[in-house]
């Protein structure tokens, strides 16, 4: 098991000599609200370190744009990311 980006699936499949997968990560079906989504990097870390309002705003709006799933098609089709959403897998189809 390799915890990673889902970009680097690409990668992994076209130089890799292993047959390879991607899956959700594992949870624990007894915690309320799971599973969830994970949106975890630098830049998450940066958000949780105590912004201002008007950045965490910012950010708010930015994660919005990001989550959009037409926006999350193209970055799939692009870079290889998986689509993050119901609404993005939808819309991606066979695509993803």
């Amino acid at each position: 098991m390799l915890t990673t980006s889902s970009s680097f699936y690409g990668t992994l499949n076209e130089k890799g000599k292993l047959d390879t997968g991607v899956s959700a990560l594992p949870y624990h079906d007894d915690v309320p609200g799971t599973p969830q989504q994970t949106l975890a990097g630098g830049a998450s870390l940066w958000v949780g370190a105590g912004q201002k309002p008007a950045e965490y705003k910012g950010v708010a709006q930015f994660v919005n744009f990001l989550m959009e799933p037409d926006l999350q098609v193209e970055l799939s089709a692009a870079a290889g990311f998986l689509p993050m959403t119901s609404a993005a897998r939808a819309a991606a189809g066979s695509n993803c």
